[in-house]
């Protein structure tokens, strides 16, 4: 008797069910297939309910292939970072509670090392003060020193800037990113990161500053 071969709808029905079998075994033992699971994960750990995509970009970088997002809900701003490796999706995401201070904003800065002796630095946040205009940060190294108001940052200092237009928007909301890449320091020894990021009304007047902003 002569062997039927197989429909093309049985193939692809085949080919559905291997991959739901695949997504479950990795769900179960933590291997992600995709990116935005990283973030499902971050979500459950913190407890902050669904956010919504606002921002993502997908680029290489370490000589990994990087996913990075920045999502949010009425109450947090997640930013994500995770990386291809052979073991799936890996990284996590910062969380910046939006509930804690009913100040005018919050914000967050985030970085790591780059193979190509720079560093790259992150600032995200929301903005909740409808006075506010544009968003600056002076972002560098400097030697440690105890008194954060009163700091020289070094060579290869940047100031960064985002006027209203270029914020991102959901639901009403205002959200800031900002992003740069800075050369390395020489040695960590007494050297790190200083910031000082300032909000400002449509007559140049300061709302507020905040030094070195982990949310």
């Amino acid at each position: 008797m002569k062997k039927r071969k197989p429909t093309r709808k049985r193939k692809a029905l085949r080919n559905c069910i291997i991959l739901l079998v695949l997504l479950v075994i990795a769900n179960q033992t933590f291997l992600y297939l995709f990116p935005w699971q990283v973030r499902q994960r971050s979500q459950n750990l913190y407890e902050t309910g669904e956010t919504h995509v606002i921002w993502q970009e997908l680029k290489m970088e370490n000589r990994h292939l990087n996913y990075f997002a920045v999502s949010e809900n009425e109450n947090a701003v997640l930013f994500t970072h995770t990386w291809l490796t052979l073991e799936g999706w890996v990284g996590g995401s910062a969380l910046l509670d939006c509930t804690a201070d009913p100040g005018p904003w919050h914000v967050m800065e985030n970085g790591w090392e780059l193979d190509d002796g720079q560093y790259r630095y992150i600032l995200f946040g929301r903005i909740d003060d409808p006075a506010a205009q544009t968003v600056t940060a002076l972002v560098g190294f400097t030697e440690r020193i105890d008194d954060p108001y009163h700091w020289a940052p070094a060579d290869g200092a940047k100031t960064l800037t985002a006027g209203r237009g270029e914020w991102l928007t959901q639901n009403g909301r205002k959200y800031v990113l900002l992003q740069t890449e800075l050369p390395m320091p020489g040695s960590w020894d007494r050297v790190g990161t200083m910031s000082r990021v300032t909000l400002f009304d449509k007559d140049g007047r300061i709302i507020d500053t905040v030094y070195d902003p982990y949310g």
